[in-house]
């Protein structure tokens, strides 16, 4: 665990410098859950609730799919 913890408090860091718009929470949200965080681990350092993170990462895949449906030819 304080390897994770080292890993969320550099990705706190790095979020806290960086002003995320809402388009851009989702991507980050997305690679964060791809790195291996949990729904609570990512809400905690945006200080939203796992839940919400959810809703969030469900919108941005869905985002994403649509954009790569409209790339790759049929």
């Amino acid at each position: 665990l304080p390897a994770l913890q080292a890993t969320a408090d550099r990705v706190g860091r790095y979020l806290d410098s960086v002003d995320i718009a809402s388009t851009h929470r989702g991507v980050a949200i997305v690679l964060l859950r791809d790195a291996g965080l949990t729904l609570a681990e990512i809400g905690d350092l945006f200080g939203i609730t796992r839940e919400r993170i959810r809703q969030i990462e469900k919108r941005e895949r869905e985002r994403q799919g649509q954009v790569v449906s409209m790339l790759v030819p049929r």
